[in-house]
């Protein structure tokens, strides 16, 4: 059965990339949890219009790595209204504030990466302020996972 699987999302990876690029979401989610191959195979489909570059291609080099990656560099004003939710959570733990943010994630997609790479360097910022053992038994307490907690809702699977 397995066998006979693999063969045809091979065959669907060979003849129709397209397809499995299009639907890999959602064949996935409907794959079980330990058919890692049929998931692989899945996830290794890229469209036909799309050519990818050999990892071994000359232009792919670390001196070019920096114009792939999109920079942030911490320096947001404090007193951003998005900045303060972020700030007044931290102090009071509600996660009230944190769903103020939600309208923030509603734009394009490249500012909501800014947003993303804004509450990444808040949480690492309070984190390093703090910076206090945290265990098994406070970790569900911890404000900072309830922040990424929070942002996993804003792009649950329906918004991918």
């Amino acid at each position: 059965m397995v066998q006979g699987t693999a063969k045809l999302f091979l065959l669907l990876l060979h003849d129709f990339p397209d397809f499995l690029s299009q639907f890999s979401f959602l064949i996935c989610d409907n794959l079980p949890h330990n058919s890692f191959q049929l998931r692989n195979i899945v996830l290794s489909a890229s469209p036909q219009a799309c050519n990818l570059l050999s990892p071994h291609h000359p232009s792919l080099s670390l001196e070019n790595f920096s114009k792939i990656l999109y920079c942030f560099h911490g320096n947001f004003s404090t007193e951003s209204p998005f900045k303060v939710h972020i700030d007044v959570f931290f102090k009071t733990g509600q996660l009230f504030h944190l769903k103020k943010l939600q309208p923030y994630f509603d734009s394009s997609k490249s500012t909501q990466i800014e947003y993303i790479n804004k509450i990444l360097y808040s949480i690492s910022e309070h984190v390093i302020k703090e910076n206090r053992d945290v265990n098994m038994a406070t970790i569900g307490k911890e404000p900072s996972l309830n922040m990424i907690k929070c942002l996993l809702e804003f792009f649950g699977s329906e918004r991918k």
